[in-house]
């Protein structure tokens, strides 16, 4: 009897029941404020989808290592951007979701509204945030695992300037991290964000743009920050 619990527990957590199309595996990014209301957003969807689903977090690329992979069956919430090298999923219409991404600095005595302002500072973010590793792609720029950590980058004059996403910077003003910072009010850039699936799901990807397209014609449900 307990061999038989022992190979239920397996089957339970096996990437082939995972993988069953009525339990979806869905990766995020860790510790990241700014992908709070996309949670709110895919459980709408999987409901009316009749598509129960697990949501686990992984530092930023591992969690698309994970999807990317098969070894999840979606990712939550990123930018088109990462189709460049994530072959494996697909776009789920229309976005869930909009950023804005500032700059935070000690002072204000320089405007910095968009990325051409950059040039010739020293940049710091998160690292595994897409919105912010693909922009910067061929730049030096300096990368800490968390939003918190990313801070002390600029107290200790590692970087000229944070570049993080709203939500995120918020998060940080609440927690007293930000005090005597400058947070730029103009984002230097802007990004939808998507649902993805993994290609093997590629039989449901019309049914999941209908079904997110269904709740943006309703209410806009999909499209609000």
């Amino acid at each position: 009897m307990k061999h038989l619990l022992v190979i239920a527990g397996l089957l339970i957590t096996s990437p082939s029941v995972l993988a069953d199309p009525q339990n979806f595996l869905i990766t995020r990014h860790k510790d990241s404020s700014a992908l709070k209301p996309c949670v709110d957003k895919i459980t709408k969807a999987y409901q009316l989808l009749s598509i129960n689903f697990t949501l686990k977090e992984y530092p930023g690329r591992r969690s698309l290592y994970m999807a990317n992979s098969g070894k999840a069956d979606a990712e939550l919430c990123r930018i088109s951007l990462i189709e460049r090298r994530y072959k494996n999923l697909l776009r789920v219409e229309p976005a869930i979701h909009h950023l804005a991404f500032h700059a935070i600095t000690q002072k204000g005595n320089k405007h910095l509204e968009k990325i051409a302002d950059l040039k010739g500072l020293r940049v710091g973010s998160i690292r595994g945030m897409m919105a912010a590793e693909l922009v910067f792609e061929y730049q030096n720029v300096r990368y800490e695992n968390k939003v918190e950590q990313s801070v002390r980058l600029l107290e200790n004059d590692l970087v000229d300037v944070l570049v993080l996403a709203m939500p995120d910077i918020n998060q940080l003003v609440i927690d007293g991290r930000l005090s005597n910072k400058f947070i730029h009010p103009t984002p230097l850039y802007q990004f939808d964000l998507y649902h993805y699936i993994h290609a093997r799901h590629k039989d449901k990807l019309a049914l999941f743009n209908q079904t997110f397209q269904k709740l943006t014609d309703k209410n806009d449900y999909l499209t609000d920050d």
